[in-house]
């Protein structure tokens, strides 16, 4: 949502995405919306900051497997597109994605995963088991 209080993600384990206040320490990126039109703003943590790409339009979050080494966004922010996934490098070196899934006047839907093996760029998900 674009309340600040409730604008902020952090992106702590593949079992907890949290929603923060944009301000807060923990906050990786955030929701804006300026002039009608939403952004993904990343933030600084420890003088290091969070990095974002636009991997453009996907037809589900699996499709973008692993996290691209260059191309990083050098404004920081992104326009928020629905269908596009966006890539995440946060400061402590974890890689996450995210899928918008929709917008609504003060938020947006989507869906997400977090790499929680840290420097490791695979995004893709864990093949099941043959039962």
């Amino acid at each position: 949502a674009v309340s600040p209080r409730v604008a902020g993600i952090y992106f702590k384990t593949p079992q907890g995405l949290f929603i923060v206040p944009w301000d807060s320490s923990a906050c990786d990126i955030y929701l804006d919306k300026v002039s009608g039109t939403f952004y993904l703003n990343t933030t600084n943590k420890s003088g290091v900051w969070n990095d974002i790409q636009d991997m453009g339009y996907t037809y589900d979050l699996d499709e973008i497997t692993f996290a691209p080494g260059t191309g990083w966004s050098d404004l920081g922010y992104v326009e928020v597109i629905t269908g596009h996934t966006y890539v995440i490098w946060t400061w402590d070196y974890h890689y996450a994605k995210l899928r918008v899934t929709n917008k609504y006047t003060d938020y947006i839907t989507f869906e997400w995963a977090y790499q929680t093996a840290p420097e490791n760029r695979e995004l893709k998900p864990v093949p099941k088991r043959a039962r």
